[in-house]
């Protein structure tokens, strides 16, 4: 039997050329492939504009809008009940539905949402008192043109000190928290953290929230924003207070001296260890756009 010796030689330049070619063939037909984004988008008609934002699918199962008709001011209705129309999103399934509280009224009200309010509407909303709606706008438009004094939310606030927040509410802001200002699409305003009370209870965190108040740069709308944030600072549930039942006891120096030093530590807090990241918020806020 005879065995054959092949020598490659002679193919070695065509077996070279047939893969260089076929290299450049599938550099040529590759495709990117974007990585999906996080961010779904949810829009809807109000005012005669559309209105548009995109929000980290983390934050809820779904979006629901709708146009809340005004309720005028009456002895029938609290003052905190009473508002212009506005186009509200509200984020259904938030955070998976946890246990919240917010001072908006009416209760079943108390919902994570954004509000849009057109501006023209406000005139007849508290226009006497500093709370009332056209107050509140002016309040905001003077902040955004000086920028926020870093020292408001560096103590406990007292009385009318707080910052711009509408719609109005039943209780007066305790404390804010990282005020911060940001730009969305045609405007800007300020978010920040916040806790509202009626008097010195201890602070929980499912009372904890977060807000934003802004503009829009036509001057047309007021946006306001609201969700419900986990700090890891505040306790869920009330302390124990031995000397709460004694007749003489003033638990407001106590309770000044705790909320200081857990400020302190919430103004600290970097904005990922919130749940969720005030950076996912942040983002959402950056994507609202109202045009015609």
């Amino acid at each position: 039997m005879k065995y054959f010796r092949t020598s490659f030689k002679g193919f070695l330049p065509v077996i070279l050329m047939v893969l260089v070619a076929s290299l450049t063939a599938s550099c040529q037909s590759a495709v990117t492939v974007e990585p999906a984004s996080h961010l779904k988008t949810a829009s809807w008609s109000a005012f005669g504009r559309e209105i548009s934002l995109a929000y980290d699918t983390s934050l809820a199962s779904g979006v629901e809008t709708r146009l809340i008709s005004e309720v005028p001011i009456s002895d029938q209705v609290m003052y905190a009940e009473s508002h212009p129309a506005y186009a509200q999103f509200h984020f259904t399934g938030y955070q998976d539905g946890r246990s919240y509280q917010l001072p908006l009224l009416p209760v079943e009200n108390n919902i994570a949402q954004v509000m849009i309010f057109r501006i023209a509407d406000f005139p007849g909303y508290g226009n006497n008192v500093l709370e009332g709606f056209p107050n509140q706008l002016q309040t905001l438009k003077a902040m955004l043109e000086s920028g926020v004094n870093p020292t408001v939310c560096a103590q406990p606030l007292q009385g009318d000190s707080g910052l711009p927040f509408l719609p109005w509410v039943n209780s007066q802001q305790s404390l804010c928290s990282q005020p911060q200002i940001i730009d969305f699409h045609g405007g800007k305003g300020i978010r920040y953290l916040t806790y509202n009370s009626q008097d010195p209870s201890p602070v929980l965190d499912q009372r904890i929230f977060y807000t934003f108040q802004g503009l829009t740069e036509d001057g047309q709308f007021y946006v306001s924003v609201v969700f419900p944030v986990e700090t890891g600072i505040f306790p869920t549930e009330p302390p124990p207070c031995p000397k709460c039942g004694q007749p003489d006891y003033n638990p407001f120096p106590e309770w000044q001296a705790l909320l200081q030093e857990q400020l302190v530590r919430l103004n600290a807090q970097p904005a990922e260890q919130f749940n969720p990241s005030l950076g996912v918020l942040d983002e959402l806020i950056q994507t609202i756009e109202i045009k015609d």
